[in-house]
């Protein structure tokens, strides 16, 4: 079963978000927001 989630509830930096889910299973994350508040490339490595 493919696991999801989404970062609108919790007022926490991207990168606590990926660790967190990440140790629950969720293969992936829908982010809230304007696409140019995140810096892509570096995300792309957590």
């Amino acid at each position: 079963m493919h696991l999801s989630t989404h970062n609108w509830m919790r007022a926490e930096p991207l990168e606590v978000t990926l660790k967190r889910i990440k140790k629950f299973g969720y293969e992936s994350i829908e982010i809230s927001g304007e696409p140019e508040q995140y810096k892509t490339k570096e995300r792309a490595r957590c």
